[in-house]
Order: structure tokens, then sequence, then C-alpha cells
């Protein structure tokens, strides 16, 4: 009887024995992840071992997890991808996934934790072209251009975006100074894509390096982007780059057309005048600065142009009266600089 009684209740402990790892995988097993899994969207564990979801569970939180990331939810986006990590997936699956934290984590501005997941998905994929985007990009951001550049060279040699690779390589060395890299790689997103603001780019380049004939060939093709409306700025700053080359007649040209569409526009005036005054056409000059005057009276432009012409004609007494309403009037910190040293010559 002793001997049955204690069989019995060998047998019952082993019995127990054999089902702890059952238990222990439903409960105890299970991850903090799983489990959150489990309250936040009411999905039962499957399996034999009690600590996995179903595949079709899972791309639904995957899912939810895009949704929140494309509707800025952030935070929200950050939990779901965590969750998901917590399972065995594919290289591409994963780096999806590292991406989307990274890319949750740039929204929401924390740049240190980007680059942390960003860099992982680079680890399991290190030949991916996005990741290495991304890294290039969080680096360029903060400020880490050497990295930043290694990083966007790194996007070309494997196939990936070489528009923006080598749009932002021009931007880097155009910033450092290094003109004729900057024109190297600006012209090589040009062969994907023509882009009015890649050739603005290039004609400031051309234009650093003292090649103006290029600069002002550059922004031309930069306004064929837009042949109806070009902006002011940039048909001004054609018209001084042609007035430097001493292309006179073009530069005119152009301004008078800029003058046309904005006839208040203190800077089209004042180069206009200047133009004007370079070629040699004084009677010009006097006439715009006259006109300018008439329309705006007020203007401390108008009147430093008119005393500029005066102060060249030899008429330095008059000169210096145009210099003092200049002044009295308020002009820009550049402008008054300016009148301030014509005064005193026109003193002398």
């Amino acid at each position: 009887m002793v001997i049955r009684t204690q069989l019995k209740l060998n047998l019952l402990i082993a019995a127990l024995l054999t089902a702890a790892p059952v238990f222990a995988g439903e409960w105890q097993g299970m991850t903090t992840a799983q489990m959150i899994l489990q309250s936040e969207s009411g999905y039962e564990p499957s399996g034999t071992e009690g600590n996995k979801l179903p595949m079709k569970e899972l791309l639904a939180i995957k899912e939810q997890a895009a949704i929140h990331l494309s509707s800025g939810e952030y935070a929200s986006a950050v939990t779901k991808y965590n969750l998901l990590l917590a399972y065995d997936w594919d290289d591409s699956v994963k780096t999806e996934l590292l991406m989307g934290i990274g890319y949750s984590y740039e929204g929401l501005k924390q740049y240190d934790m980007a680059l942390k997941y960003f860099q992982e998905s680079a680890e399991v994929q290190p030949k991916n072209s996005v990741c290495r985007l991304n890294l290039a990009r969080i680096y360029d951001v903060t400020g880490m251009e050497s990295q930043a550049m290694a990083e966007y060279k790194k996007v070309i040699e494997f196939g990936g975006d070489k528009f923006t690779a080598s749009n932002a390589l021009g931007r880097i060395y155009e910033q450092f100074g290094f003109y004729s890299k900057a024109i190297e790689n600006y012209s090589q997103a040009l062969l994907v894509k023509s882009s009015p603001q890649i050739y603005r780019a290039l004609s400031r380049c051309y234009e650093a390096s003292n090649r103006r004939d290029l600069a002002s060939s550059m922004l031309i093709q930069a306004m064929s982007g837009n042949p109806d409306a070009p902006t002011i700025e940039d048909i001004v700053h054609l018209a001084y780059l042609y007035s430097i080359q001493q292309k006179y007649d073009d530069a005119v040209g152009y301004l008078l057309d800029a003058r046309a569409r904005e006839p208040e526009n203190e800077e089209i005036t004042a180069h206009l005048a200047a133009v004007y005054f370079k070629k040699g056409d004084i009677e010009k000059a006097k006439k715009t600065a006259a006109e300018y005057k008439k329309k705006n009276p007020g203007s401390a432009l108008a009147h430093f142009i008119s005393g500029f012409v005066k102060y060249f004609e030899g008429k330095h007494k008059e000169a210096a009266a145009e210099m003092k309403r200049t002044l009295e009037l308020k002009p820009t910190p550049m402008l008054k600089e300016y009148a301030q040293l014509m005064l005193e010559h026109s003193k002398k």
C-alpha cells in the first residue's frame, strides 16, 4: 500500500514537472512585448508554445504601425514597431521595421535615436541604398558632414537615388567652398533629372569661381523652368552678371523687362541706373534717377542715385545735398554706409 501510494505520488510529480514548461510558456515565458500585444489588440496567443501570434495578426499590427507613421503619430508607431521586433523576421522585413522606427524618431526630432535604428538597419543590409540614404540624411541634418558625405557616396555606389545623393554632395562641397567638386556633383545630378534649383546652384558655384559667363548661362537655364514669369531676383542677378561682363545692353534689356513688371521695385531701379552709369550713358542714368525720385519723393534710394550721378558730373555740392537727404530718410544700413562715404567725398 505504501509503495503504491508513493508510486502515485511520483507519477503526479512527474506529470506536474512535464506540464511546467507549458505553463511557463503561456505566462512566465511570454515577453513583455507579447503581453502588451495581447492587452492592446485582444489577440490570443497561438501555437503549441503559446508565445507567438499568428502571421495574420502580426501583419495587421505592421499595417497599424505604418498608418501611425504616415499620419504623424510617431510615438504610437514606435510602440507598434518595437512590438514586432520581438519576433524573428527575414532580413528585408527586419530592415523595414528598423527603418520604420528610425523614421518615427526622425519625425519626433530625436535624431540620436533615429541614427541608432538607421545604423542597425544598415548592419542588417549593408548594401541597401535606402538605409544608406537614411543615415546620410541624419548625419547631414545634425551637422556631421564628413559622415554624411561618406554615406551619400555609398548611396550612389549601391545604385540608389543618385539625384538626391549627388545634389546633397554638391551642396556640402559648395558650403565648404570646394566649388569644382560641387560643380562636378551638381552636374551628375543634372544627368539624372533637369532641375531649376540645380541650375541655380551651378550658377552660384560658377560665379564664386569667377566664371561669370557660365554663371549667367546656368541662371538662364534655371529661369527657363518658368519662362513666362521668371523671378525678379533671377532677372536682376542675371543683369548684374551681364554688367560685370560689360554686356550692358543685355543687362539693360533684362532690367527694363523687370521694371515693367515691378515699377516700384527700388532694387531694379538702382541696378538700372548703375548699368547706365557703367555704360557711360550718364543722361539715361540721370533720367532714371529723376523719374524714380519724382514718383517716390520720400525714397532714400532715389536721392542716393541722384546724388551719385551728380557727384560724377562734378556737381559736388548738389551731390552732398542729396546724400544728406538720403541719410535723413532712414536708409537701409548698407545704403546709409554708402551715403556717408559719398557725403565725405563730396565735401572735399
